[in-house]
């Protein structure tokens, strides 16, 4: 399921569950963590894919970036967080959000996978049960990506996975992204 969501009269966001919308990341090495496991048992052991893309309007210029992860949970053990990277120069992908506004690319250049790997982990602890947490697809912005646009991507996909069942994607879900992605 795949949903375009407006944050504001100009952000926007595109959301998608369990597909991918890129041909992935060609890797040229990984970025990984783990994170002590939550002495909260009660964690969803659900596995899930969830990716978010965002073209974010700031006066002359538009934040952008597409980030997806996926989730395996674990019967125990810790969080293990693993962020690809690629070069910059990755394949060129018209159907963007961006569109005509940003040359985009496939993949994560490595100067954004370290605030991806931070922010997966920071929003990851005490919301996930014990799992493997892994990016499967990005794609950047020659103008208008920036490593803590990408933290905030970050940020956004746990935010949605951690969505309960009485919460909702147009309601809950936009105001949760609104606040991490617009500010």
């Amino acid at each position: 399921m795949t949903r375009i969501l407006q944050l504001t009269p100009l952000a926007k966001v595109r959301v998608w569950f369990g597909e991918k919308l890129t041909a992935g990341i060609v890797a040229e090495g990984v970025l990984a963590a783990s994170l002590p496991q939550s002495a909260d048992s009660s964690r969803p052991k659900t596995a899930w894919a969830i990716g978010v893309e965002a073209l974010v309007p700031r006066g002359g210029r538009a934040e952008y970036g597409l980030l997806a992860v996926t989730f395996v949970p674990r019967d125990s053990g810790p969080i293990h967080v693993e962020v690809p990277h690629s070069s910059a120069t990755g394949t060129a992908w018209a159907g963007s959000l961006a569109g005509t506004l940003d040359d985009v690319r496939t993949g994560l250049p490595h100067e954004y996978a370290a605030a991806v790997l931070e922010s997966l982990s920071s929003a990851a602890n005490g919301q996930l049960s014990p799992g493997l947490l892994r990016v499967s697809e990005a794609a950047h912005g020659a103008a208008g990506s920036s490593a803590r646009f990408f933290g905030k991507l970050g940020r956004a996909v746990v935010a949605l996975a951690a969505l309960s069942g009485s919460e909702t994607l147009e309601d809950d879900g936009v105001a949760k992204l609104r606040t991490i992605l617009v500010g």
